[in-house]
């Protein structure tokens, strides 16, 4: 029987980049969930997707800004806040932004042809995913994948060629679509700004050759060896790798 692909994401690259122990202790042991800790960046950013998930889902009737208003007040979460000061102060932060949002919408010559979805490509030795937020077609058939930033106030052309999950996706979204236009935006909700770029076809190949160097050392990793990083302590594992000698410089 042959061995399970390997699934390579943004996420899960990254994770490896930060640290290989991280990236074991989720997608190999699978005792993440045993150390989750809620954050308020990733409650507040739940919510916001859900609702822009709805407001442009293919098909969706066009509500105005009071009830998108509301769809957003009944997808709130309470989780992941530290009190409920806390927990206020994001909820009036999400109304501001899709008050703003509004503003931002396609215009209607532009064509959602998808929100919140998985798509993959076979790369032969694993398998390269990523979850769009929307997928755009422009009347000229350009295609224009959106990325939400929930908390990001800026971001230039140079910061979304450089993005490692925005060139994964247009990496996959471009061997999808063959011969067509395909270029990616990331929106800085809280700034009310959008940036977008196009890769290269040479770009398109150092994603290629970058993928395919972190999964030959993902499968050919005989053991995971953690890297002390400024994220350590913000890490879900951070209490399990403090008590070892090698996390203390013991040895």
């Amino acid at each position: 029987m042959n061995a399970k692909k390997l699934m390579l994401s943004p996420t899960r690259i990254s994770a490896f980049l930060e640290c290989p122990l991280k990236y074991k202790f989720v997608y190999v042991d699978r005792i993440g969930k045993f150390y989750y800790r809620p954050k308020p960046g990733n409650a507040f950013g739940g919510t916001i997707h859900r609702v822009l998930q709805g407001l442009h889902q293919p098909g969706a009737e066009q509500v105005s800004v009071g009830q998108l208003i509301e769809n957003y007040r009944q997808a709130w979460v309470s989780m992941g806040y530290a009190d409920t000061r806390e927990e206020q102060e994001f909820k009036a932060a999400g109304e501001q932004i899709l008050r703003s949002y509004v503003s931002l919408t396609p215009p209607k010559d532009v064509k959602t042809l998808f929100t919140e979805k998985m798509v993959k490509w076979d790369m032969e030795d694993f398998i390269l995913a990523g979850r769009l937020d929307r997928l755009d077609e422009h009347p000229d058939g350009a295609l224009e994948i959106i990325d939400y930033k929930s908390g990001r106030l800026s971001a230039t052309e140079e910061e979304v060629r450089n993005d490692l999950a925005m060139s994964i996706y247009q990496f996959i979204v471009r061997r999808l679509n063959p011969g067509r236009r395909v270029f990616g935006s990331i929106y800085c909700l809280a700034g009310g700004v959008k940036a977008s770029a196009e890769l290269s076809e040479e770009e398109l190949s150092e994603v290629d050759e970058g993928t395919h160097r972190v999964a030959s050392a993902i499968t050919g990793a005989e053991e995971y060896r953690p890297r002390r990083w400024e994220g350590c302590e913000e890490c879900d594992f951070y209490r399990i790798c403090a008590k070892q000698p090698w996390f203390r410089g013991e040895e």
